[in-house]
């Protein structure tokens, strides 16, 4: 996509030439008279910005069903079972590819880091709840900043479980 006057490039396959502001009257945006001056959008308070802004990217992300060969979906992602190919070029019998796809022992350590944490909390409150407390002085702070990992987690990753929508690998990094 190309907004410049510069269309000579090959890979270039849409261009502007023309954009009308909605804020114009129908008479500015017919014979283009209205310059330089900039049409102002109407003045809302944040709130409603930001009520308008996730209505729009809602509608956008539900028309988002068709189905597509790299997508994936969120059960796949922890164990990084698929990738999402990028780019593609087959020319001269050689193939050329840019694939995301993260780094194996990084993303299986993080995998196996949260079900390990989730197995020492049950393993801590089976030893509080009969009574035995054996803990370091400072593990209930330690506990603490592992939930609050687990739980930031959580709220990023299971979200994507209720969607409809393609999903990709991307989707899953923060």
């Amino acid at each position: 996509v190309v907004s410049g006057r510069d269309t000579d490039h090959l890979g270039v396959l849409w261009q502007f030439e023309n954009h009308i502001h909605s804020g114009l009257s129908e008479a500015e945006a017919a014979n283009g008279t209205a310059g330089n001056a900039r049409a102002m959008p109407a003045v809302m308070p944040l709130h409603e910005r930001m009520l308008e802004l996730q209505s729009a990217m809602l509608a956008a992300n539900s028309r988002l069903t068709n189905s597509h060969s790299y997508s994936s979906r969120p059960l796949s992602w922890p164990l990084l079972t698929a990738g999402v190919s990028y780019w593609q070029s087959f020319k001269d019998g050689k193939v050329a590819q840019i694939y995301l796809l993260g780094n194996p022992v990084v993303w299986w350590l993080a995998a196996g880091s949260i079900a390990l944490y989730a197995l020492l909390e049950v393993f801590f409150l089976l030893r509080t709840s009969r009574q035995v407390f054996d803990l370091p002085a400072d593990a209930p702070r330690l506990l603490a900043a592992g939930r609050l990992c687990c739980v930031a987690w959580a709220l990023h990753y299971l979200p994507f479980f209720l969607m409809e929508r393609q999903l990709f690998l991307h989707h899953y990094l923060p």
